[in-house]
C-alpha cells in the first residue's frame, strides 16, 4: 500500500486515525495488537506534501513500512497486517470513504 500525502498530516493526526479506525475496524483487538500500532506510530513521523509512505507486507517478516524511501519500521504477524489493512477498507476507514472508494479503484 502507497499513500502520497497530498498535504501536511501530523504524527498525531496519524496516530488519532490509525487508532480510531483500529477500534472502528478491528472490535476486541488484543493489548497486543494494539502495542503494536503504539510501536508503529513511534517510528512515523510528520508527513509533508508529496511525501510516501509504503507498506509492504512479507509472510514471515511482517509489515515493513517506509517513509520518503527508507525503511522505519518492521511490524511483525498478519495480525497487524490484516488490521491495517481494515483502517483503509473496514466499514469505518480512515481517511473516510471516499478515501477507501478510491483506493478499491471505485471511483
Amino acid at each position: 500500500m502507497a499513500i502520497y500525502f497530498v498535504y501536511h498530516v501530523s504524527k498525531d493526526q496519524l496516530y488519532d486515525e490509525w487508532n480510531k479506525a483500529l477500534v472502528l475496524n478491528t472490535p476486541g483487538a488484543s493489548p497486543q495488537l494494539k502495542a503494536k500500532f503504539t510501536t508503529l506510530c513511534a517510528y512515523v513521523a510528520n508527513m509533508d506534501s508529496q511525501q510516501q509512505m509504503l507498506f509492504t507486507y512479507l509472510p514471515d517478516t511482517g509489515t515493513e513500512v517506509r517513509v520518503a524511501g527508507s525503511v522505519k519500521v518492521t511490524i511483525p504477524g498478519k495480525d497487524f497486517a490484516d488490521a491495517m489493512l481494515n483502517t483503509w477498507i473496514g466499514p469505518y476507514p480512515a481517511g473516510g470513504e471516499d478515501f477507501k472508494k478510491r483506493l478499491l479503484g471505485m471511483e
